[in-house]
């Protein structure tokens, strides 16, 4: 994990960005985009989560999830995650902690090159509310790709040190479209493995920029296992300051 993170952050010398004109947010859906919010911009991405998993017994919970972001430079930001969890089973309504940071390595498509942003936190309580005897660290690596008039595409690689190496433990592909002015429209296949098994999913939705700083977000999501049932609904916003 330290080698993969010096190798990736090696390349930020090169990196140019600018703080966006409207407002980038990772909401709705799994995947995080490749830049920074901008330099000195305080950005909080908010939501509520209604899921449903159905195994023997159905299972409805709510979640609250809240990313604060702080931007250092146009290259540099630092952000935590704050979730709140109301499920029974859960030791601590702390649904997921983590704090930490992400980087811009490439700003701009050239070509088959895509944009390049690196992201790695500390987690120290993970979504069911228990905190990691021993803090892990999780990392994203995101890429994204211009289709032009037919919308862009963004990927990520998600790793962490469960096993003191660096393991891939999650995936996702996305894309998405402006579809009239201030509306966009996305499509999400994403992969999570629990234990040795990965498990796909399934989500869509909408994002709404309310003005340059505001945008507001809508999306639904499914699983797609034989032996396994979840869906879920989420509603949320986010706003930033310069």
């Amino acid at each position: 994990m330290r080698i993969i993170c010096f190798v990736l952050l090696s390349f930020s010398m090169s990196a140019i960005a600018q703080t966006a004109n409207i407002i980038a947010t990772g909401r709705p859906g799994q995947s995080i985009g490749q830049n920074v919010v901008g330099t000195h911009v305080f950005q909080i991405q908010s939501g509520v989560e209604f899921s449903e998993v159905s195994v023997d017994d159905s299972d409805n919970n709510i979640y609250l999830n809240n990313v604060i972001r702080y931007g250092l430079s146009e290259q540099w930001e630092l952000s935590s995650v704050i979730d709140y969890d109301n499920s029974s089973d859960s030791d601590s309504n702390l649904g997921n902690f983590q704090a930490g940071g992400r980087v811009n390595l490439i700003s701009e498509v050239d070509g088959i090159v895509p944009a390049l942003g690196f992201q790695t936190r500390l987690q120290f309580y993970d979504k069911m509310g228990e905190r990691n005897k021993n803090i892990l660290v999780t990392s994203i690596l995101s890429g994204g790709w211009s289709l032009g008039r037919f919308g862009s595409i963004t990927s990520n690689l998600n790793f962490n040190n469960a096993n003191e190496v660096a393991n891939l433990f999650g995936y996702t592909v996305s894309w998405s479209k402006d579809i009239s002015d201030g509306f966009n429209y996305f499509l999400e296949y994403y992969s999570t493995r629990v234990s040795s098994e990965f498990y796909d999913f399934f989500d869509t939705g909408l994002r709404y920029t309310v003005y340059k700083d505001l945008a507001l977000d809508f999306a639904v999501g499914k699983d797609l296992e034989k032996e396994y049932d979840s869906s879920f609904i989420a509603l949320g916003f986010s706003w930033r300051t310069l």
